[in-house]
């Protein structure tokens, strides 16, 4: 989880001219976590498939 911190810079940064080219974009303030979630469940699909096609 992130902190109060970490979320109010992301924030501001959306709220500056910095983000002015930015359109159309999700930005997780998740500490990566939304990336693990998603391997892992490409990782379990994969494995799910390998073994329907063994048997």
């Amino acid at each position: 989880m992130s902190s109060p911190d970490e979320i109010a810079k992301a924030v501001l940064f959306l709220g500056s001219d910095d983000s002015s080219y930015m359109i159309g974009i999700e930005l997780f303030v998740d500490r990566g976590m939304a990336q693990i979630r998603t391997r892992a469940i490409a990782a379990t699909s994969a494995i799910r498939a390998a073994i329907a096609q063994a048997i």
